[in-house]
């Protein structure tokens, strides 16, 4: 993608500030490609310099991961000392970015007009690792519970779990809906209301997620219908069978919506006023363009995305041809069928 970003998309369209959007993009990429594949592109480039702008999630998920050893191993090593350097590290990853928007001033959530703008915010609180490693932290130390419980059944009573769900959605509303004012600049946002969100949005977010986890995996996630402890709505959801060629085609669509942004941004001719019209009849045709991409790159360079539609012929051929084996293979001894290989048998 970053080739694709360097080289290939300048020459897609054209435009009056196609040069300004996609050429810049286009130099930034030239010139700071090796940022990207060395994962450092939100440290070492500011919030207008970053080729690929999407991707300093990937460098952010790769420094967690890289740094999750020193929690992991200690954890399993020394359990007790283990869960005390996490929890200092889960409220130092809160205290932080709080801290930082106090002492500078900062919205605990980018304003809209600073979106695309070069601004200490995004830079200090958007960007860095330490902004967001609250919920990776905190997915962690789910996983390390649950590991610790795996053999032990855990039943809760109705009133648990109904304040369960109804703490867990309030907490992702209030994490979702409280920047609304930051966001739109709607009212004066004092010191501790962005010093507050900067710190504790995104792990409120990450908790009300928790509990979905907990609930899927217990059974609790059909209480709100019928209170049922079986096999939750949530979970029931979340595991149909249609979600498996999403979920193969979602990484495809964080890479390359940020092209499909910039090619329909860069080879408008007219200027335009926003409006939720116009952002509703936007998105779609937005969408449509990255699904037909995706389409195309998902089944070039993922061949499970084949076996996620669970229709290709190739595959049904071959699954066939392959059952046709292990038939003569288990029922008829010394038989030989026409091979998968030309020139190759298969003794029965």
């Amino acid at each position: 993608m970053v080739f694709f970003y360097a080289t290939l998309l300048y020459r897609m369209g054209d435009g009056p500030i196609w040069g300004k959007l996609v050429g810049t993009q286009r130099d930034l990429c030239v010139n700071g490609w090796w940022t990207n594949l060395l994962y450092v592109n939100n440290i070492l480039d500011g919030s207008k310099d970053m080729c690929m702008k999407p991707s300093w999630y990937l460098a952010v998920d790769m420094q967690l991961y890289l740094f999750s050893p020193l929690v992991l191993y200690p954890l399993w090593r020394w359990p007790r000392a283990g869960v005390t350097l996490l929890v200092l590290a889960l409220a130092a990853s809160i205290a932080t970015p709080a801290a930082i928007a106090a002492v500078y001033r900062l919205p605990g959530q980018l304003p809209l007009r600073l979106i695309g703008a070069k601004n200490i915010a995004e830079d200090m609180l958007y960007y860095p690792s330490f902004a967001r490693a609250s919920p990776y932290l905190l997915g962690v130390a789910f996983g390390y519970w649950l590991n610790t419980i795996k053999d032990k059944e855990i039943v809760l009573p109705k009133w648990a779990v109904a304040a369960g769900w109804t703490c867990s959605l309030a907490a992702m509303a209030a994490a979702l809906q409280g920047a609304q004012g930051i966001v739109l600049e709607t009212h004066h946002v004092s010191m501790f209301e962005a010093s507050a969100y900067a710190g504790f949005a995104r792990f409120v977010w990450s908790c009300g997620l928790v509990w979905l986890v907990f609930a899927c995996i217990y059974g609790y996630g059909e209480f709100l219908v019928r209170g049922s402890h079986v096999t939750g709505l949530v979970n029931s959801i979340l595991s149909m069978r249609v979600m498996q060629p999403l979920s193969k085609l979602s990484y495809c669509i964080y890479l390359s919506h940020w092209a499909v942004l910039l090619w329909r941004a860069g080879s408008k001719t007219n200027s335009e006023y926003f409006s939720m019209y116009i952002l509703a009849s936007v998105l779609p045709d937005d969408r449509c363009v990255c699904f037909d991409f995706l389409l195309t790159s998902g089944l070039g360079f993922d061949p499970k995305f084949c076996l996620a539609l669970g229709g290709c012929e190739i595959n049904s051929a071959l699954n066939e041809r392959m059952q046709f084996h292990l038939t003569f293979q288990s029922g008829i001894s010394k038989f030989n069928v026409r091979p998968l290989v030309p020139n190759t048998t298969f003794p029965g």
